[in-house]
């Protein structure tokens, strides 16, 4: 009898998640037939590079000048979406439609993705809980009308701690899926730049919590993955620009924006404070408003006050420059602006003015942080391991230029943990000890830790 509950439970179980799968796709496919917006920089960008990709073979445009400014993950995946997906026609100059069904592809496959992270830490009903609030919370639906690298990061960091809940979901760290799990998210760190410090501190915090049982061997190898993964383009990226591109070339121009007190720290701020000084340097947007000038023709004329120095050069010492004219001249004003990039970076989700769907957001958010710090409590790795990059990420935040669309990329994976921790808290009643660098997650259901 036990066994036929079993089988009838799991029967019920695939036919939920079935059901949230195909309702959460055609959702998203559904928003995805119309971009229902005039395309933003990053789209543009997004779309030229991923056009010249699969038209031409090659990554770049002269018009954007240095092509390391952006992660290739995004515009590679668009690439192959225009190679591979029956799209329509291109309504405005550097729309890929393919990537709105790509990105409404990648959006279903979270859903699974979701459910088997939270479901392999804490049970199927963790699972479920998990993989229905990716697949029905309007604004990861929404986003499938844009040409953005969030969504791909996302499934590619859920999939690494799916990955890594694997590796660890006998008792032991296993060296193998904690490498695919690196490599994972090092896809991730391809696609969003401003993940690669955060994803490094991933090893570390594994090997934290599962020294005593694993040794070094899992955190070496979730290191290596990642390591191996994002080398070449580093190496790339490096040899194009002749000095070191940590992923992305855009670094000194965001940390400039990020440490302008004037400007908040945000981008929108940034063009208003200096709109007079880029008209002075190139009188062709004397007549162009503030949010509309591009902002790197804002930033050539912060680069312009030092014209002895390469442009970055100058970027950075401008931007050291702010934090000595700003952190230590006006101190509470500027601890003022970082709290309020974390308020802009978590408190609401892309595109979503609306006072219901922000209320929704905040409640998943403060669900999951809840059962992620439960996770952690537990020394659950993959808990610790998301905690650490949550956390690093943040605080990345503070320094650069954050925005709500960024913490989508962490948003899907802290929904799923913070499901399981709430549910494996629930199943225990609290009564169950935390386990000295057990190195293992709590299994689905009571399954044994062997």
């Amino acid at each position: 009898m036990r066994a036929m509950r079993r089988a009838r439970s799991r029967r019920v179980v695939g036919a939920v998640l079935v059901a949230l799968v195909v309702a959460g796709g055609a959702l998203r496919l559904a928003a995805s037939s119309d971009p229902g917006h005039r395309l933003f920089p990053d789209e543009q960008s997004y779309g030229r590079l991923a056009t010249g990709l699969a038209e031409r073979g090659d990554y770049g445009d002269p018009r954007l000048g240095d092509r390391t400014r952006w992660a290739p993950g995004a515009p590679v995946a668009f690439a192959a979406a225009e190679r591979l997906l029956p799209a329509g026609r291109a309504s405005q100059p550097h729309e890929v439609p393919a990537a709105r069904t790509a990105q409404a592809l990648i959006g279903t496959l979270m859903i699974p993705a979701a459910f088997g992270l939270a479901a392999l830490i804490a049970g199927p009903g963790a699972g479920l809980a998990a993989a229905a609030a990716i697949a029905l919370f309007p604004p990861l639906i929404t986003v499938s009308r844009y040409q953005i690298s969030e969504p791909p990061a996302a499934l590619l960091v859920l999939l690494g701690m799916l990955a890594l809940a694997n590796a660890c979901a006998r008792g032991a760290a296993r060296a193998g899926w904690a490498a695919a799990a690196g490599a994972l998210l090092g896809l991730a760190v391809l696609t969003r730049a401003d993940l690669l410090l955060p994803v490094l501190v991933a090893g570390p915090a594994l090997w934290l919590v599962t020294r005593r049982t694993a040794g070094v061997r899992p955190a070496a190898a979730l290191t290596a993955g990642v390591l191996v993964v994002i080398l070449p383009w580093v190496a790339f990226a490096s040899v194009n620009r002749g000095r070191l591109v940590p992923v992305s070339g855009g670094g000194p121009g965001t940390l400039f924006i990020g440490t302008y007190l004037p400007g908040e720290g945000t981008v929108v701020g940034f063009k208003r404070g200096l709109a007079g000084e880029a008209r002075a340097h190139a009188p062709d947007l004397r007549d162009v408003d503030p949010l509309r000038m591009p902002a790197g023709r804002v930033l050539d004329a912060v680069a312009a006050r030092r014209p002895a120095e390469p442009r970055d050069a100058a970027l950075m010492a401008e931007a050291l420059a702010n934090v000595r004219r700003y952190a230590l001249g006006d101190p509470p004003g500027y601890a003022g602006m970082t709290l309020r990039k974390v308020e802009r970076l978590w408190s609401r989700p892309f595109q979503t003015p609306q006072p219901a769907l922000i209320a929704i957001h905040l409640a998943l958010l403060v669900a999951g942080l809840a059962g992620l710090v439960l996770g952690v409590l537990r020394r659950e790795p993959v808990a610790v391991v998301l905690a650490a990059i949550v956390a690093l990420s943040t605080l990345d935040n503070m320094v650069l230029v954050p925005e709500p669309r960024h913490n989508m990329p962490l948003f899907a994976a802290l929904v799923a943990v913070g499901a399981a921790g709430i549910a494996a808290r629930l199943r225990r009643g609290g009564s169950d000890p935390v386990a000295e660098d057990s190195g293992a997650p709590a299994g689905p259901a009571g399954a044994p830790q062997g």
